[in-house]
């Protein structure tokens, strides 16, 4: 299976928010965004313009998308892709 790795435009944060907090009012509504809560944290990737100073977080990330659709129930779409990522070192 042969799949197209792209590079989304734009830099990212990552952001981390107490495990209680709701969806920052910053967050955009627009481009990549991902959010993760755990029981220790609201995990916020979005658009590094958008995050106000005050907020823990790292800039300067860039993310790769692997265009598909994928069937829900695929499996093994990861492996290939970090075997070849590793070889490119």
């Amino acid at each position: 299976m042969s799949r197209r790795l792209v590079l989304l435009p734009g830099r990212l944060a990552v952001c981390r928010l107490g495990p209680a907090e709701t969806p920052p009012a910053w967050l955009p509504g627009h481009g990549f965004t991902s959010m993760t809560r755990t029981g220790r944290e609201l995990s916020v990737i979005c658009a590094e313009a958008a995050v106000p100073a005050s907020i823990q977080h790292v800039a300067g990330w860039r993310c790769l998308a692997l265009q598909g659709p994928f069937e829900l129930s695929m499996t093994g779409v990861l492996a290939p892709l970090a075997i070849a990522l590793a070889e490119a070192g």
